[in-house]
C-alpha cells in the first residue's frame, strides 16, 4: 500500500458503483486520505437510499478494514438549495445544454466547487455512457501516469463553455467501464463492497431499482443486469412503453383522450361476436 498523501482527495461520493470503486481504490490500494462530498437533493427519490447505502458501506468497511477509519474523513454535506447562484457557470451550462442533454447536476456541482474553493473534485464518470463522456472525449486530456492517471478538460479550451463548467473536476475512472472496475475489485478482493452500491434515481415503493431511469439503463447496458430483480429487468425491456405512459401523464388532456379511446368497446357487426 502506498504511503498516505498529505492532501486528502476530494471525491464526490454518492454510494454508486463508480464513485464507490474509486473510494475503495484510493483507500485500499493507494492508502490515500479521502474527503468525500455529497450534495443533498431532497427532491430526488433516491437521496435517502444513497445516504443509507453510504452508511452501510462505511460500517462494513470499518469493520472489515479498520485501517480505513483514519483515511476516510467525515463526509462533507451540502444542501442543494443552499448552493450560491453563479450566473457565469449557469449560463455556460445552459449553452451546453442546448447542444446536448447534460444533466442539471453539472450546473450545481460546478457552483458547489466554486463556492467551496475545490479545484480538484474527482467526479467518477465512465467512458461511453451518457452525454458527458461525449464531451470528455473531445475536450479532455489524459494526465498522470499508470494507476494515477486521470482525465481533465484541457486549458487550451479555456475560452469555451466546456472548460468554464468542468474546470474544477478530475475524472479518474474515465478510462474504465463498469466490468473493468468489477474485474479489478474482484482481483483486489473488494468486489463485495461494490455489490452493496445503489444506482437507481427513481426507486420503486419497495426500494427496488425502477429499471427505466438513465442510471438503470446504463447499468443494464454495462452487463450488470444480475443486480436487478426480475420485475426491474422486465420494466427495462418495456421501458419505451413506460416512457410513453409517463410522458402522457404530463399532458393530462391527451392522456384523457387516450384513456377514453382504450376504454371504448369495439362496434360489432351483425354477424360478429356470435358463436359458430
Amino acid at each position: 500500500m502506498d504511503q498516505p498523501n498529505s492532501q486528502p482527495v476530494n471525491l464526490l461520493w454518492t454510494g454508486g458503483w463508480d464513485s464507490t470503486f474509486r473510494l475503495l481504490q484510493l483507500l485500499l490500494l493507494r492508502g490515500r486520505t479521502v474527503q468525500p462530498c455529497y450534495v443533498i437533493d431532497s427532491n430526488r427519490a433516491s437521496t435517502g437510499l444513497e445516504l443509507r447505502t453510504m452508511t452501510h458501506l462505511k460500517q462494513r468497511l470499518f469493520a472489515q478494514r479498520p485501517e480505513t477509519r483514519k483515511l476516510l474523513l467525515p463526509t462533507r454535506f451540502k444542501d442543494l438549495f443552499d448552493i450560491q447562484p453563479n450566473p457565469d457557470l449557469t449560463a455556460a451550462f445552459g449553452r451546453i445544454h442546448q447542444r446536448c442533454f447534460l444533466g442539471s447536476q453539472y450546473d450545481w456541482l460546478a457552483r458547489f466547487c466554486e463556492e467551496a474553493g475545490i479545484h480538484d473534485m474527482e467526479l467518477c464518470v465512465e467512458r461511453g455512457v451518457g452525454p458527458l463522456p461525449v464531451l470528455l472525449e473531445t475536450f479532455s486530456t489524459r494526465r498522470g501516469a499508470g494507476e494515477d492517471a486521470y482525465y481533465q478538460v484541457d486549458e487550451i479550451h479555456a475560452r469555451l463553455d466546456e472548460y468554464t463548467l468542468l474546470r474544477h473536476f478530475k475524472f479518474p475512472v474515465f478510462g474504465l467501464s463498469k466490468p473493468d472496475m468489477q474485474a479489478i475489485a474482484r482481483q483486489e478482493g473488494f468486489e463485495e463492497f461494490l455489490q452493496m452500491t445503489w444506482f437507481c434515481h427513481t426507486p420503486r415503493a419497495n426500494s427496488r431499482p425502477c429499471g427505466v431511469c438513465n442510471p438503470c439503463i446504463y447499468t443494464m447496458k454495462d452487463g450488470l443486469g444480475a443486480r436487478f430483480p426480475f420485475t426491474s429487468r422486465l420494466r427495462y425491456h418495456l421501458r419505451i412503453r413506460a416512457r410513453v405512459r409517463d410522458w402522457l401523464r404530463k399532458h393530462p388532456a391527451l392522456h384523457a383522450q387516450v384513456q377514453q379511446l382504450r376504454s371504448k368497446k369495439p362496434i360489432l357487426l351483425p354477424n360478429q361476436g356470435r358463436s359458430r
